[in-house]
């Protein structure tokens, strides 16, 4: 019985989520991560830019300014990658540390917890680098038009 009471409150939080993706572009389930959230909408409306505009601006040439774009588009998907891959490592830690036969002490962990946030933190600054380009100083963002 508590399997069906959890299947309709799951269809109920769908329904509004659904309802608040429609309405608004986004739900509250999308708060969950923002970040990862931003990164998959930014690269997919780049990526559709690239294959659907017109034109180009005067300073580029058609094929730099799409080679820019998708530049940018691939450290947004390159950014959600690095963000499974860190959850993925994450959770194994977690699970190795509390596994019942672990013998891994909490100084262990947490050593190893600060390896993995340092080895994507790294990664994820070569992505922040090239995502800066839609938002730097030259005014690429206003470019974006068709």
């Amino acid at each position: 019985m508590w399997r069906i009471i959890e299947g309709i409150k799951k269809f109920i939080r769908k329904c509004r989520y659904t309802y608040q993706q429609v309405r608004w572009g986004f739900s509250e389930d999308d708060l969950w991560a923002v970040d990862n959230h931003l990164a998959l909408h930014i690269a997919n409306i780049l990526e559709y830019f690239v294959a659907n505009h017109t034109g180009h601006p005067n300073i580029y040439s058609e094929d730099e300014f799409n080679a820019k774009i998708l530049r940018i588009a691939s450290a947004f998907r390159a950014y959600l990658e690095i963000d499974k891959k860190r959850c993925k490592a994450e959770n194994e830690l977690i699970e190795a540390y509390i596994a019942p036969t672990s013998q891994m002490t909490f100084e262990e962990y947490r050593d190893r917890t600060e390896q993995i946030i340092e080895q994507f933190d790294a990664e994820e600054k070569e992505c922040y680098k090239v995502m800066r380009e839609l938002f730097g100083d030259d005014g690429f963002f206003a470019e974006l038009f068709d």
